[in-house]
């Protein structure tokens, strides 16, 4: 996962190539880009200025689709067993990026990227079918690495 852009206070645009070819191209069967947000519903401008953003990772806005966040929260018993553990191929019809040429944001830091994101809007991919995910991250202060827990709902039509 590569964070492409974030403000941290509202939204971040996520890209995970999970399949690179030998010359740098991202098998976009294997590509995720997601939109995330600090509430459930983020403001038209904040997903205005992810949407300006797609061309730099090869992706249009038409493949970008919103999603439901009401139907997944993080439990709070995860949330308080987080803070303890704290405390003590490319297909040829659309256009591939080189993983070389995609711009990440120069202001990263993993710190400020702890706490609570609802996924807003992604591309639409094979690997995983959750239809809502809500994600905490928090730094693990000895290793310097961000982990993760991720809550999603899968949608099953009969």
């Amino acid at each position: 996962m590569q964070v492409i852009w974030t403000d941290y206070d509202n939204v971040a645009l996520l890209y995970t190539c999970a399949q690179v070819t030998e010359d740098g191209l991202c098998v976009r069967s294997s590509l995720q880009v997601e939109y995330l947000s600090r509430t459930p519903v983020p403001t038209d401008k904040s997903l205005d200025t992810l949407s300006d953003m797609l061309p730099g990772v090869c992706v249009q806005e038409s493949e970008v689709e919103v999603v439901a966040t009401d139907l997944c929260k993080i439990p709070t018993i995860v949330v308080e067993a987080v803070n303890m553990n704290r405390d003590g191929s490319v297909e040829e019809s659309q256009q591939s990026c080189k993983m070389e040429d995609i711009a990440l944001d120069s202001r990263f830091t993993l710190a400020e990227m702890s706490g609570v994101w609802y996924e807003v809007a992604r591309t639409r991919f094979t690997f995983n079918k959750m239809e809502s995910t809500t994600s905490l991250y928090t730094l693990d202060p000895l290793s310097k690495h961000l982990d993760g827990v991720v809550a999603g709902t899968i949608r099953v039509s009969h």
